[in-house]
Formats: C-alpha cells, sequence, structure tokens
C-alpha cells in the first residue's frame, strides 16, 4: 500500500477478529509504503474486512490523500486495477467530546457503519445487544487514540451467525460513560 509520506505515517493495522489464526507481517520501513503478508493453514475464508490501517497526520494537508494498492497477490493469482481509496476529509481534528453517531444506513440488511468519536486516548467497548439485552457482538474492546473511528457490522453475531430482523442496540463505553443508540435489521 502506498501514500504521501509527507502527510501521513503509519502507525499500525487493527486486525478484525476473524484473522487470530493467519500469520501476518508487516513491513514498514521504506518511506510512503506498507507491505503486508498475510497467511493460513485452515484453508477457511470469510467476506468483508481483515482490519484497518492507522495513520497519523504529520502534516495539516487541505487536498485530499491518497492512497493506493499497488500490488495485490491472492493465492498466486496477482489482482488487478486496485482501487485507491482518497481521503476527502481533515484528518488533523482530534474531537472535543466524546459522541456516538447513529448508525447507517438503519434501517439495514447486511452492513451497518457505526462511528464514534474519542477527544482522548480510551479504553472502548463497542457491542450489539438484542432486545433482551444479551450482548450478541463485540465490535471493539480495547485501547483507542482520540480521534474519530467507525466500524462495519456485518449482521452477524459471535459465532458469525446472521442475526434475525428485530430491534438492537449498540453501546459506546468509555471508563464511566455510556452511550447507546437503536438501529433497525430488516431481512
Amino acid at each position: 500500500m502506498a501514500f504521501p509520506a509527507s502527510a501521513l505515517r503509519f502507525e499500525r493495522i487493527e486486525w478484525m477478529r476473524e484473522m487470530e489464526d493467519y500469520q501476518i507481517v508487516i513491513n514498514s520501513e521504506k518511506n510512503g509504503e506498507v507491505h503486508l503478508a498475510i497467511a493460513g493453514l485452515s484453508g477457511n475464508c470469510f467476506k468483508g474486512e481483515i482490519g484497518h490501517a492507522i495513520f497519523k497526520t504529520i502534516a495539516n494537508k487541505k487536498a485530499p490523500l491518497k492512497l493506493q494498492f499497488t500490488r495485490a497477490i491472492l493465492n498466486d493469482t496477482e489482482l488487478q486495477n486496485l482501487p485507491a481509496l482518497i481521503l476527502n476529509q481533515s484528518l488533523t481534528q482530534v474531537p472535543d467530546k466524546f459522541a456516538l453517531q447513529q448508525n447507517f444506513p438503519n434501517p439495514f440488511n447486511s452492513m451497518t457503519i457505526i462511528q464514534y468519536q474519542l477527544p482522548q486516548k480510551s479504553e472502548v467497548d463497542i457491542a450489539i445487544y438484542n432486545c433482551l439485552g444479551q450482548r450478541i457482538k463485540t465490535l471493539i474492546c480495547g485501547k483507542k487514540e482520540a480521534g474519530s473511528y467507525q466500524i462495519i457490522w456485518n449482521g452477524k453475531d459471535e459465532h458469525g451467525k446472521e442475526v434475525g430482523s428485530g430491534i438492537y442496540f449498540y453501546y459506546l463505553k468509555t471508563g464511566n460513560r455510556i452511550i447507546g443508540k437503536k438501529m433497525v435489521v430488516i431481512r
């Protein structure tokens, strides 16, 4: 993955739970590039995100920033025409308060996006609950730096099974703060 080294510094990749059984090697020694190698022995595969690349801004640039996937090989096949990700938003602002946004789309069928903001480094727990108050999916549990984040929920529980149609709740917990929202799944 290539990125503008004059504006961004690679920090880390936050892997999704599905990646726990994979061997992962990251090389970020070359300025402006990150090389990843991922291998699994089980033969199992899944659809969706594998992780989030985290960058820190080192320059206040107002122009759009471009992240380019320069080369990818999957099962010995080179993938062509990989999309670039254009970041049009300002990456330098640190939020001034804790916030949890309404998910979108809502209602949703297969996936929804949840956005949240942290004004300071915090221990974060974001989880999905059913109408009975049972935790059905943990999306995030760990320390996060100050910043604005988004996470995608694929409508599945901890066991990888699709949840049924209905009303669900999601909560952002940080220290002694709890913020919750309601969402609707339609199958």
